[in-house]
């Protein structure tokens, strides 16, 4: 797909800087642009095919400048105008301004810093547009595509907020930096992020730490046939697999600094160089980063990379802080464990567990999480009995929960808050019971985990609460799920 999504437009009786303009256009990775000698077709085309800009000469045949100026800006007022002339005239460049222009040029222009200009003016509408999208998400109430979602376990109020944001910011394919602790799901969510994009298109993914320089290059960017010794055919790198779609650059935290700015140049340019060749490549990709130090206060991290790669920042958090999503979680992995094993664990075997490793803080996180579960799936007798000692392994002299009692929801993920009528426990409860089936989608097996009681006191709270009104079918009950 050319960049960008809708058409520059250049507009000048000057058939000779048309060509120019254009051609420095390209070179920078403007690929969409369209020449136009004949004012008179602007506005026809801007109607029928849209425009991210327009670059209007103000003396041309035909029609004045400064008149087609006002009425693009008077039907088109998002879309941004830079007008060029052949001399400076202060007050003519006030007026285009006051009628506005985003811009005032004076020919002749330099390719480069033409090229620059126009960039600049892509760039402050995809700021324009994302800030309209983030008002839009925050207005919205639920998901578009819930569905990009679906691989991450969460009923976390921040982790949802999360996922709103993410959506929004998908739409701009500026960079993205994935920040949090080691095991937080930063993998999974530039999955979700590619798959919120373009989720056809390839999507790469290569963990940087370690690699030197010179491997870096290669891997990224690919050789010529005797770029060194043992280079004996082409080789293409994962920046040309990755072309229409996500590069996912995990751990850039531990980038060297020579590859630092080969990283800089990509973002900035679009191109890069495999080794041997003397001539860039251009290429579209999206990319995405991923780290868990603190790369903007680290000496050894280029700060204009930095301020590239955060153009857009998502922070996950701890486990530690997202316990109520602790039986999702397990009852997941667990699932997940029993079709490697040939096993069905019973729900009583995942509310145990819940309950001996709520105390536990998981320094690794859901990977830490998810490594404890399959081993102590792994090592639990036919008559589902927690191997103690594998689980000592884990959680080493963390104190486990003995209340059978306690609830995973009573470490709250939100402050619950009354009218000034207070409810009685009857109605509290039933709301609970209400609340708990609509995070799980009426997953009833999870509802219970949630509410800290078993499958069968769920069943029996819920017939309690019906037993009143109505005599309740036992059809219905099975139909509803229970």
């Amino acid at each position: 797909m050319a960049y960008p999504e809708l058409p520059i437009i250049l507009v000048d009786d000057d058939d000779a800087f048309l060509r120019t303009a254009r051609l420095s256009l390209f070179a920078e990775g403007l690929e969409y642009v369209l020449t136009m000698p004949d004012p008179l077709k602007v506005l026809p085309c801007i109607r029928q095919m849209g425009a991210s800009v327009v670059c209007l000469d103000l003396t041309m045949p035909g029609m004045d400048g400064f008149i087609l100026l006002q009425e693009i800006v008077a039907e088109f007022p998002h879309v941004p105008v830079v007008v060029l002339t052949g001399s400076l005239d202060v007050d003519i460049a006030v007026a285009c301004m006051k009628a506005g222009a985003k811009d005032y040029q004076v020919k002749p222009l330099h390719p480069e810093s033409f090229a620059q200009m126009m960039r600049k003016q892509l760039e402050r509408l995809d700021i324009l547009e994302e800030t309209e999208r983030l008002r839009e998400s925050l207005l919205r109430d639920g998901l578009e595509n819930p569905q990009a979602f679906s691989h991450i376990d969460t009923q976390y109020i921040k982790m949802k907020r999360i996922f709103s944001y993410a959506e929004a910011i998908s739409k701009t394919g500026m960079p993205v930096l994935v920040t949090g602790e080691t095991g937080t799901g930063k993998e999974l969510m530039a999955k979700a992020l590619h798959n919120l994009r373009h989720p056809r298109a390839p999507f790469i993914a290569v963990n940087v730490a370690g690699l030197d320089d010179a491997v870096f290059s290669d891997t990224l960017f690919g050789h010529l046939k005797g770029a060194f010794t043992g280079a004996l055919t082409d080789r293409k790198g994962l920046v040309e697999s990755a072309d229409e779609g996500t590069l996912f650059l995990d751990e850039i935290g531990d980038l060297t600094p020579e590859s630092q700015v080969k990283l800089l140049r990509l973002i900035q340019e679009g191109e890069y160089y495999p080794l041997g060749a003397d001539r860039p490549r251009k290429v579209h990709i999206w990319i995405l980063a991923a780290t868990h130090r603190p790369i903007a206060s680290m000496s050894t991290f280029r700060k204009d990379l930095y301020y590239r790669l955060q153009s857009h920042c998502i922070n996950l958090p701890p486990l530690r802080e997202r316990l109520c999503d602790l039986p999702l979680l397990v009852f997941s992995t667990l699932e997940k464990a029993g079709q490697q094993m040939g096993r069905v664990f019973s729900t009583h075997f995942a509310h145990n567990l819940v309950k001996r490793i709520i105390g536990y803080e998981f320094p690794g996180n859901v990977r830490e999480l998810q490594g404890m579960v399959f081993d102590v799936a792994g090592s639990a007798s036919r008559d589902e009995i927690i191997d103690e000692d594998v689980l000592r392994r884990w959680i080493g002299t963390s104190k486990p929960v003995e209340d059978s009692t306690t609830s995973v929801s009573s470490m709250a993920c939100a402050t619950v808050q009354f009218g000034e009528k207070l409810p009685s426990l009857r109605e509290v409860e039933d709301l609970l019971i209400h609340e708990a089936l609509l995070r799980t989608k009426d997953n009833k097996t999870v509802a219970a985990a949630l509410l800290g009681v078993s499958r069968q006191t769920l069943l029996n709270r819920f017939k309690r609460a019906h037993a009143e009104t109505s005599d309740v079918d036992e059809r219905l009950i099975l139909d509803f799920g229970f």
